[in-house]
């Protein structure tokens, strides 16, 4: 297990149904955020969109299609520095895991664009305190737009520890 410790904002809700990870249906606002800046990842929230209008986005970031409906919502990334540059977005705890899970989402890259999948343990001692567990391997590139990851990690529920 990695030691790698990220505080996150006591004002993100932890998920006790998976249909509240899911953008594309969502009424309410977005359970997943940027991470909380460590001073070195971009930390801009520049990348949740809502489509408000029947305009057909350029192709220069088209997710797929290009006639995405009113109302969907998209996660967007990149910029057009020539230098690397890296955001991290998290998810509202999902409290109801407990077992082996998927993990299924859409994307769209381009240029040298990577996506990576961290999956975090909450410490329950300390309210909004993370721990890497694990990176699944993944393989995202420009040919393959859906994908679907099985998380074959036993959860367990922290207890707090007198000691």
């Amino acid at each position: 297990m990695a030691k790698y410790r990220r505080k996150i904002p006591l004002s993100m809700l932890r998920i006790f149904i998976r249909q509240k990870l899911s953008i594309v249906i969502l009424k309410r606002e977005c359970l997943w955020k940027n991470a909380p800046s460590d001073g070195l990842l971009d930390t801009s929230d520049f990348w949740y969109f809502k489509k408000t209008d029947n305009k057909i986005l350029p192709v220069q970031i088209q997710p797929g299609r290009a006639d995405i409906p009113q109302g969907s919502h998209l996660v967007l990334a990149g910029n057009t520095s020539s230098t690397a540059d890296s955001a991290v977005i998290v998810s509202a705890p999902v409290a109801c895991q407990r077992s082996p899970g998927n993990l299924t989402f859409h994307y769209w890259l381009y240029n040298q664009g990577k996506i990576e999948v961290i999956v975090m343990s909450c410490h329950t001692q300390e309210e909004g305190v993370y721990r890497t567990l694990f990176r699944p391997k993944i393989s995202c590139h420009i040919l393959r737009t859906r994908v679907m990851i099985s998380v074959q990690y036993t959860f367990q529920l922290l207890r707090n520890r007198s000691d």
